[in-house]
């Protein structure tokens, strides 16, 4: 996760799963638990994309028959997802900042809709 604005603006942060216990995120030093330390997680943006050499390989290979078949499923999962987050913990810090596909299955669990006004 790469961190964008707040008090750790410029760090990166390491989002990890836990078997038993709670959620990490690991950021400077700090470990943050999930859900014991965060007020409230908002998802700020979402976006799913594909390179352009990918797209560009794809729409090479699908001009064949045998192509199609390779083509049409890896257009499929060669989709990146990135979603834009700030978290706010229960001692006043707050921070925002971009996590991919891995992060964000771990974190959406604590995800909450933004309060609007």
């Amino acid at each position: 996760m790469q961190i964008g604005t707040g008090f750790y603006a410029g760090k990166k942060a390491r989002v990890a799963r836990a078997l038993f216990g709670s959620d990490t995120i690991k950021v400077a030093g700090d470990t943050i638990k999930l859900p014991e330390d965060i007020a409230q997680l908002v998802v700020t943006s979402r976006a799913e994309y594909r390179s352009f050499w990918t797209m560009a390989f794809i729409i090479l290979i699908s001009l064949t028959i045998v192509g199609l078949v390779i083509g049409i499923p890896w257009f499929i999962l060669a989709k990146k997802t990135q979603v834009g987050v700030a978290i706010r913990l229960n001692n006043g810090r707050q921070f925002g900042g971009l996590c991919d596909k891995q992060e964000w299955d771990v974190l959406a669990k604590y995800a909450t809709l933004p309060m609007l006004g």
